[in-house]
């Protein structure tokens, strides 16, 4: 018999020993119902979630702090009294501690802690957090609603110390968690500690020994030759790589190829990522990111392109804009996106030439992002590139154009916004009137007025109209 197989039949021996031992706590120990339908309950419901909790946190049993949340498993998600609840965890985790088969014990005592807030900061619901902890859905709750006050204590405030969150509106949170709060929210001053958070959970989900840094530099390389590389070149390119690459990669992490793992352990790692949609394989048999995966790998790859691009337009002249625009080339589109996101973050007026220039026509997507970056700089220079969408066939285009104009404040555009208050589609006649509203334009209230008092029109057109009518003559009468 092999070691896994008879570590299997070593954990199901135990859970069938610790199923015995919590029937015995519940109902004879502690006074358990006598009403054999409550029994048949607490026998096919309570003890396996319980034991399901305890075998997942196995590791850290001797957590005071997974004691706490055991207690509150057993107060809020199966109802026992609060000072009942506290004995009882006490007994079912030491009874735990003594029949489960436990590898490693980790010297951390927050770790239940450290698991719970990694999945709230790689975006994880409620419900798959308590899937994969067992945790109450009630208690993470708690937990999430308490580090978003303190995230938003933190960026009102400014603070940079520990002292000054204790007290104020954070001085009945419970000071050790706090601690950690505080801990956690440090370990954000490295700029790629989300993405290494992120690429960690791949690991963990994937079962994998990578490190996060590993799996991080094996997406980039992926992502500079997907839809031209069958599985085979994207191993061989995963374990040899290029100069080029290797230069990419020393930039963010240092060169993290995966050379010394052997060809089966990287082809099982490819074949993980491409069963549980990290890659995609095209009707070629060509290697692409999922969209999951070319966010991950745009978050890395952006800062970095963007300091290059701006590096390159810092002279202004037309041939650096060129190289600029160059420097998109090859890219996935959803790097394309965060690349825009933060060029448009900077507000510089020069980024909008190079924006102008992308390929907007070949992709919506760009060119509504395009649109959205130049409202968000605000500078007049792509004044006739957003004119110019406005009479685009595309509507949500033409929305998206009056929607920046209305950004940009340029008057430059007042005709064309009033134009656009008789398109056929009401969401262009609704992103122009806001539009007008912004700019203040006095001379666009009779039409207004005549959308507003038209019963055929939509309804919500209607009322934005009489909104946006308000908003103007109350500036008027203020100047």
């Amino acid at each position: 018999m092999s070691n896994q197989v008879k570590l299997r039949q070593l954990i199901a021996d135990a859970k069938s020993q610790l199923s015995n031992d919590i029937s015995k706590i519940l109902l004879e120990e502690w006074g358990g119902p006598k009403n054999l339908m409550a029994q048949e309950y607490y026998n096919n419901v309570i003890i396996p979630d319980l034991i399901h909790c305890l075998e997942i946190n196995s590791h850290v049993l001797r957590s005071h702090i997974f004691l706490d949340i055991f207690t509150n498993k057993l107060n809020m998600q199966f109802g026992f009294p609060p000072a009942f609840a506290r004995g009882l965890a006490a007994d079912i985790i030491n009874t735990a501690n003594g029949v489960l088969p436990i590898e490693h014990r980790p010297t951390n005592v927050r770790e239940p802690w450290e698991r719970l807030f990694r999945m709230l900061a790689i975006g994880e619901n409620i419900n798959t957090i308590s899937e994969r902890s067992a945790f109450p859905m009630e208690y993470i709750e708690l937990i999430q609603q308490q580090y978003i006050n303190f995230i938003r204590i933190v960026k009102e405030q400014g603070k940079k110390g520990f002292d000054i969150f204790t007290n104020g509106e954070l001085k009945e949170y419970d000071e050790d968690l706090l601690k950690f709060m505080f801990q956690f929210w440090q370990r954000f001053q490295d700029p790629y500690y989300l993405e290494r958070l992120k690429a960690e959970d791949i690991s963990y989900k994937l079962e994998l020994n990578f490190k996060p840094e590993e799996i991080l530099s094996a997406l980039i390389i992926i992502h500079d030759f997907e839809g031209k590389a069958s599985v085979s070149d994207i191993l061989t390119l995963l374990q040899t790589g290029s100069a080029e690459q290797s230069k990419k990669l020393e930039l963010f992490t240092g060169n993290w190829l995966l050379s010394h793992y052997s060809s089966e352990e990287t082809g099982r790692f490819i074949n993980k990522l491409i069963k549980f949609d990290y890659l995609r394989l095209d009707h070629d048999g060509n290697v692409s990111l999922s969209i999951k995966t070319a966010q991950l790998v745009g978050a890395v790859l952006a800062p970095k392109i963007v300091t290059d691009i701006l590096n390159t337009i810092e002279l202004g002249n037309n041939k650096n804009l060129t190289e600029a625009v160059k420097l998109f080339e090859g890219l996935n589109l959803y790097v394309v996106d965060r690349v825009i996101d933060r060029l448009a973050r900077t507000g510089l007026p020069e980024v909008t030439y190079v924006l102008q220039q992308l390929p907007q026509k070949k992709n919506k997507k760009v060119y509504l992002k395009i649109l959205w970056a130049l409202g968000k700089i605000g500078s007049n220079a792509p004044i006739n590139f957003v004119i110019n969408a406005m009479q685009h066939r595309d509507a949500m285009i033409r929305a998206k154009a009056c929607q920046s104009l209305g950004n940009i404040g340029d008057s430059a555009g007042l005709f064309a916004l009033m134009r656009c208050l008789d398109d056929s589609i009401p969401g262009v006649k609704e992103q122009a009137l806001v539009a007008l509203g912004k700019l203040g334009y006095k001379g666009a209230v009779k039409k207004m007025e005549e959308i507003a008092n038209n019963l055929d029109e939509n309804i919500h057109v209607r009322h934005v109209a009489r909104e946006v009518i308000d908003r103007i003559k109350q500036k008027a009468g203020n100047e």
